[in-house]
């Protein structure tokens, strides 16, 4: 699909299809198992967008942009069987006829569109400023599973973006949360149907971004991200844990209740820790955050051996934003995680990359199953709930 075609993003549907999100460029897939392009590639880099059978056949496929630059960074799967997709466009530009809810503001836009399960747009929407904005998180905020039938009312999203300006008013809303300089935490909550609920900015005068959100059972909210500066306070709720370390960014995990009131917020690292994905494993209250850091300072848990690169790196924290469990992996090479997915028993699965087959593991005895074939590799791991590659 192009040689800048990004990591997929994936959602399996009530019925096992399987929903695919990456970004592709180059030119137009002509067809896929005989199947034609619902639309075709409109700039130098889309948004490509697919719905497989269980069996990896193809049902439908196609291309979400314009003649700008978009970027893919999520999928998420709502209620009625609808997916959404979540991403970064440099551009104004159509879906399917379709007026989108937020106009485009300018420079680079968030964007979320929303497809019915045969892949044709139901509504999209730009989150931006005027300032540089980055990729659009969403996530669903109702417990229930996709397709069991709620109204576009009750089922509803979270959205959480990087903001580079203020958004005086959307949709004839003001924010709850104002603005605060520089790059700040966006967060937006809307219905299923696309209709704001309310939106809310987070941060300080210089730069917070994001990187993930969740919807917790029990409607609470963890966005993921990073912050260049250190925060006296997040919507009047002191830190927790170590606090900014710096130099540079340190990794940044943010907990609201269902309507964007911050709950606490603590950083992560020391100024060179990027966590990517945060999910939920269970209805412990507990998130796992996972990502890469060159990091040597995690609470009492540092210093640790490390080596002078990027490494694997999951943390396990509880309702109040506490380390339950804590695991690093890597090498002598850069190591680094791509994605993740809660297992039944609390644990996770990992998906990630490796330059080299000095990949180490907490548990001295183990070792991958398959050594590393070249200079770098992908590895799948395995993590129990108790925070290892073991089970107790």
């Amino acid at each position: 699909a192009g040689a800048n075609a990004g990591v997929p993003l994936v959602a399996v549907g009530p019925d096992s299809s399987i929903y695919v999100a990456a970004t592709a460029s180059v030119a137009t897939i002509p067809s896929i198992d005989g199947v034609l392009p619902l639309s075709t590639l409109q700039g130098s880099q889309d948004i490509l967008v697919m719905r497989l059978t269980p069996d990896l056949g193809t049902l439908w496929y196609r291309y979400l942009g314009g003649t700008g630059v978009e970027v893919s960074s999520s999928i998420a799967l709502a209620g009625d069987g609808s997916v959404l997709i979540g991403g970064r466009t440099s551009a104004d530009h159509a879906l399917d006829g379709l007026t989108p809810l937020n106009a485009y503001a300018g420079a680079a836009d968030p964007v979320v569109y929303r497809l019915d399960s045969d892949g044709r747009g139901l509504w999209y929407s730009f989150l931006g400023s005027a300032g540089i904005d980055d990729q659009a998180y969403v996530s669903r905020v109702n417990s229930e599973p996709p397709g069991s039938g709620q109204s576009d009312a009750a089922d509803q999203l979270v959205i959480a973006a990087t903001s580079g300006g203020d958004i005086a008013t959307l949709q004839g809303q003001s924010p709850a949360r104002s603005y605060s300089g520089g790059q700040d935490i966006a967060l937006f909550r809307m219905t299923r149907g696309g209709e704001l609920i309310d939106y809310s900015f987070y941060g300080g005068p210089g730069n917070q971004t994001v990187s993930d959100v969740v919807s917790l059972r029990g409607g609470n909210i963890a966005i993921l991200g990073d912050s260049g500066e250190d925060l006296a306070s997040i919507d009047g709720v002191a830190g927790t844990g170590i606090g900014y370390l710096g130099p540079g960014s340190d990794a940044l995990i943010l907990r609201t209740d269902s309507r964007g009131a911050a709950l606490g917020y603590r950083f992560l690292g020391t100024g060179s820790a990027e966590m990517d994905d945060v999910i939920e494993p269970d209805r412990s209250g507990d998130v796992w955050v996972l990502g890469e850091t060159q990091s040597s300072s995690f609470d009492a848990l540092s210093p640790f051996a490390r080596s002078t690169v990027n490494e694997v790196t999951l943390l396990r924290l509880d309702a109040n934003l506490n380390v339950a469990s804590f695991l690093l992996y890597g090498g002598t090479s850069e190591d680094f995680v791509e994605g993740a997915a809660p297992t039944v028993d609390g644990g996770v699965l990992v998906v990630g990359g490796a330059e080299d087959n000095g990949f180490s593991f907490p548990e001295a005895a183990r070792t991958f199953d398959a050594p590393a074939i070249g200079t770098g590799d992908g590895f799948y791991l395995r993590v129990f709930a108790n925070g290892r590659t073991v089970p107790d």
